[in-house]
């Protein structure tokens, strides 16, 4: 078995390049590159597929023919056919896993961004709150001092009020006393 690897490996590398090959065929704007190596037309392009087709089918014939020495044919072939599903799978295999880890980072990422993102939204959040805190702060600061105003006004009002009374008091008594006096020096002049 380990004598038939490297033609295993040489009919997986020989299939890939008829498939890329044909692919070329089908679709030669996607490996457009204006290289050297391109060519100039339909014609070279088909000259270059063909050889390169012819030398990958070498390829395959001669692994499949340096296994025919060893006895039965199929059993030769059904050999290097499972040597090649092998290699097959473990390439599936590998870029499954190379696909697993793309989709994990890109999970990565999408929560780095998110937990960007709510850091931005939550400090935002946060800046408002405290804007609203400085603003209720400065109205509370306002009214205590517009409050602290009347309650000066007020007492002014009530002093002057009490300060009126007394006075009003006072000026009552004298009119009263005046009006005693007159009263007493008529009555004494009456006498």
């Amino acid at each position: 078995r380990g004598s038939r690897d490297p033609y295993a490996g040489t009919l997986l590398l020989a299939r890939r390049i008829i498939e890329r090959l044909d692919d070329y065929e089908s679709n030669p704007e996607r490996y457009h590159d204006n290289s050297y190596r391109e060519p100039k037309n339909d014609q070279k392009r088909a000259d270059y597929i063909r050889f390169y087709r012819n030398q990958a089918q070498n390829l395959i014939a001669a692994a499949y023919a340096s296994l025919g020495d060893h006895g039965n044919m199929l059993t030769a072939f059904s050999q290097i056919e499972d040597v090649v599903r092998e290699a097959t799978a473990r390439e599936h295999i590998a870029r499954y896993n190379a696909l697993q880890q793309q989709l994990e980072a890109e999970h990565q990422r999408d929560a780095a961004r998110r937990a960007k993102e709510s850091r931005k939204v939550i400090g935002f959040v946060s800046l408002l709150i405290l804007l609203f805190a400085i603003y209720v702060l400065w109205q509370w600061r306002k009214t205590n001092k517009q409050n602290k105003i009347l309650a000066q006004q007020i007492r002014d009002a009530v002093e002057y009020k009490e300060k009126y009374r007394e006075l009003s008091t006072q000026n009552s008594q004298l009119q009263n006393n005046s009006k005693l006096y007159t009263l007493n020096s008529t009555l004494s002049e009456a006498e």
